[in-house]
């Protein structure tokens, strides 16, 4: 019975030791990619308040008038 536990333990250690070695490290990679569009869409020009260039009238109680 021992020598059963003990292959599995082996087998599942050699496993571990395998995948753990095949991985490519965490850190390797870049830490942030900008993937935001080019377009003036998303972007406020420096001359225009932001919370003006943002704002959208919209119908929020169902009375068919923009609030």
């Amino acid at each position: 019975m021992s020598s059963k536990r003990s292959s599995c333990r082996r087998r599942l250690a050699l496993t571990l030791a395998a995948l753990l070695s095949s991985q490519t490290p965490v850190w390797a990679g870049t830490a942030f990619t900008d993937v935001s569009p080019a377009d003036g869409i998303f972007q406020t020009p420096d001359t225009h308040d932001f919370w003006l260039a943002s704002l959208t009238a919209a119908d929020f109680d169902g009375d068919g008038d923009l609030d």
